[in-house]
């Protein structure tokens, strides 16, 4: 699934596009000389332009197969602390506790390695070595880790209903993932952001709460991680069971069987929405400047992110057809144990009697299935 869309996006779409735009549709070139990154992964290290970087927003791909690779050590890892360290000895220090632990303190080392960054710059000089490089994004990844660790756990010895009386902090978690998703738009993302109205914070705030801006900048997509997971936990558990619902709906399966196509296809797209509508398309946008009140800026970026969405859905979704299915069947003809989204999982086995219908454990499957949400 991943590869033939790739090959897709750098071979075919984006050479389309710029064609079409000529020459103007987007900030990268495809093929460059260095398009072969893409395909080992490591392409959010090089440096990031024209000449170096053939599908940009691939980099987040990028950092999540090395993030893939890197599970099997650490869950080897905790394996051998609880095996040698453990025992009849300490029978309290199981495998999946010492899992826990290593994603803890690998969630503050992150914590503490963005904390650092966003104290030594002062404006972002290195901006993109900040936004893509594995470093700055792995605490998230290892929270949801965490998460699937202790749910599969107290599945496994019928802790689960024990652990469902959390409704505060079910309500908790979701306020916290409500804060990080609406403060980005609303506050910034970073405090060293490009320019104050793209990504950074607004000046004044800076300028008036340098510590807490920065500490904002660099907790916020942890806390995020930590909230998400909190409450994918809960959700397995059965104490919120209207989130349960509606994180199961069947509606979404749709949005996650396009997200991929989408996600890598979103600049393609916009490249040609911006061939057909000309100037008109960026309108909106170039009629703020650093003056412009911060509900204004949010209110054009969420326009522009449903614009993104709906430029995105019909190439997105003849790719899904032509290119995604093919491959995702051929490869379970190739490899007859493997498993995939659009099948049953792993973790149907953890649903108890009721199966992938039980809403309190569905989110858990439909997070495993979702790439992410297209991004401006």
């Amino acid at each position: 699934r991943i590869y033939p869309t790739l090959l897709v996006t750098a071979w075919v779409l984006t050479p389309l596009a710029d064609l079409v735009a000529k020459g103007s549709a987007g900030p990268f070139q495809c093929p460059n000389n260095w398009w072969w990154m893409n395909l080992w992964f490591v392409n959010n290290f090089v440096v990031w332009g024209q000449e170096y970087s053939c599908v940009g927003q691939a980099w987040s791909v990028s950092v999540e197969l090395q993030m893939y690779v890197a599970t099997p050590l650490l869950v080897g890892l905790a394996w051998a602390v609880a095996r040698l360290a453990g025992g009849q000895r300490r029978p309290w220090l199981t495998p999946v506790r010492c899992v826990v632990a290593a994603c803890a303190l690998g969630l503050a080392a992150c914590f503490a390695v963005r904390l650092r960054y966003e104290t030594a710059h002062a404006v972002a000089v290195h901006h993109n070595d900040y936004y893509m490089r594995t470093q700055y994004r792995f605490g998230t990844y290892l929270c949801g880790v965490a998460a699937g660790a202790l749910a599969t756990d107290w599945k496994a010895h019928d802790k689960l209903a024990a652990k469902g009386r959390g409704g505060a902090a079910a309500s908790l978690a979701l306020l916290a993932c409500a804060a990080a998703l609406l403060g980005a738009p609303l506050l910034g993302a970073q405090a060293s952001g490009p320019a104050p109205s793209v990504g950074g914070m607004p000046e004044g705030l800076v300028e008036r709460f340098p510590a807490a801006v920065r500490l904002w900048s660099a907790m916020s997509r942890p806390v995020f991680g930590v909230a998400l997971a909190g409450l994918l936990m809960l959700c397995s558990c059965g104490c919120a069971p209207r989130v349960s619902r509606f994180l199961g709906a069947k509606a979404w399966r749709p949005v996650a069987a396009l997200s991929y196509s989408m996600y890598l296809f979103q600049f393609v797209n916009w490249g040609f929405v911006r061939a057909l509508l000309g100037s008109a398309a960026m309108a909106p946008a170039e009629t703020l400047d650093e003056h412009s009140p911060r509900w204004l800026v949010a209110l054009v970026a969420w326009l522009y992110i449903a614009a993104f969405i709906l430029a995105d859905l019909p190439l997105s979704l003849l790719n899904h057809l032509l290119v995604e299915r093919p491959c995702i069947k051929l490869g379970q003809r190739l490899a007859p144990g493997a498993k995939t989204g659009s099948g049953p999982s792993p973790a149907d086995a953890e649903c108890g009697p009721e199966g992938v219908d039980d809403p309190t454990r569905e989110p858990l499957l439909r997070a495993r299935t979702v790439r992410r949400p297209t991004a401006v």
